[in-house]
């Protein structure tokens, strides 16, 4: 339960922090800032609340990190984001969902699995770059190899 709490006030304060830090000026195309931090907030919140509530699965002793999946994780993303502007939003996204949820997986990789699996992040990232598009305003990186 310790662990929760301090990770919900984490959040807490980091979205405090940084609302504090906003321009009182925000125009429509910056109202993503205002989303992620409100959205942090709430999750803090839910998260101290929960853990104060008992309601939270046990947290174990830590034996559960697989050191391996997490390294592997942070390897994907950092090629993410290595490539992200040479191949674009989309192809470099999908890739690393789907190298990210085989790295973290338990249990035999089976063909059904991929299916769904490449389902899942092709519609993911469609809604992803569809939100960022056209509700916030953001543009994504496009692709200096293929052009899209």
């Amino acid at each position: 339960m310790r662990r929760s709490v301090l990770v919900g006030a984490v959040c807490l304060v980091l979205a405090v922090v940084f609302w504090l830090d906003l321009d009182a000026s925000v125009d429509p195309a910056g109202i993503y800032p205002v989303v992620v931090l409100i959205t942090l907030a709430v999750l803090g919140v839910a998260i101290v609340a929960l853990a104060l509530l008992d309601k939270l699965p046990d947290e174990g002793n830590g034996d559960t990190l697989r050191w391996r999946a997490l390294g592997g994780s942070v390897a994907v993303l950092l090629g993410w984001a290595a490539t992200v502007g040479l191949v674009g939003f989309a192809t470099s996204s999908v890739a690393a969902f789907l190298a990210i949820t085989w790295i973290i997986r338990r249990g035999k990789l089976t063909v059904k699995r991929v299916i769904l699996d490449i389902g899942v992040a092709v519609v993911l990232v469609v809604a992803i770059a569809l939100l960022f598009l056209n509700v916030f305003a953001v543009p994504l990186p496009v692709s200096t190899l293929f052009g899209i």
